[in-house]
């Protein structure tokens, strides 16, 4: 897999921040805030999932300087963090799709998308996807994920990764726009 694309393309999504940030609000968080969403940082790590603290601390930072937003990070950090959240990502899409190292690039990074947005139990859901996915009938992969609500909620990420899983566009293409 092209870790430098799928790295550009969920970032295209995401977005980056260097302070933590509500998702649901988008907001910087300030010490004392109760964000609506999940305390979220970087490129969409979201900092009260499983495992997230270590990994802050790993980095050599104070976890609660983060999440509170007392402390930024660097875009190094950024990078070592999204790096870590991609091959959690790839993980979950190994374990609902036993072929995926066998898979062409761009299904690949669609697949990693999927999984980093969605997390790997909400898109074991997706029974249908998953069968055509693993069929290789990448347009009726398409199709299916195009009828879920996911794809009404997420707006241009699920357009763009039905286009590109379906082979109508490039994701140079949409990364241009």
């Amino acid at each position: 897999m092209d870790l430098a694309l799928t790295k550009q393309w969920i970032t295209h999504w995401e977005s980056t921040r260097l302070q933590s940030y509500d998702d649901a609000t988008g907001t910087p968080l300030n010490p004392g805030d109760t964000p609506k969403g999940n305390p979220t940082i970087g490129v969409g790590f979201n900092l009260v999932a499983a495992g997230a603290q270590a990994t802050i601390e790993a980095l050599g930072l104070d976890f609660n300087a983060v999440l509170t937003g007392a402390v930024n990070i660097t875009p190094d950090q950024v990078d070592q963090l999204l790096t870590i959240t991609i091959n959690s990502a790839i993980a979950g899409a190994t374990k609902l799709v036993p072929i995926f190292d066998n898979l062409p690039d761009i299904p690949q990074m669609v697949l990693t998308d999927l999984v980093f947005n969605m997390g790997e139990p909400r898109f074991a859901q997706f029974v249908n996807t998953l069968k055509f996915i693993n069929a290789q009938d990448w347009t009726n992969a398409a199709n299916n994920l195009q009828q879920s609500l996911w794809f009404n909620q997420v707006g241009r990420r699920g357009r763009g990764d039905v286009a590109v899983l379906s082979g109508t566009s490039t994701p140079q293409q949409i990364l241009a726009t």
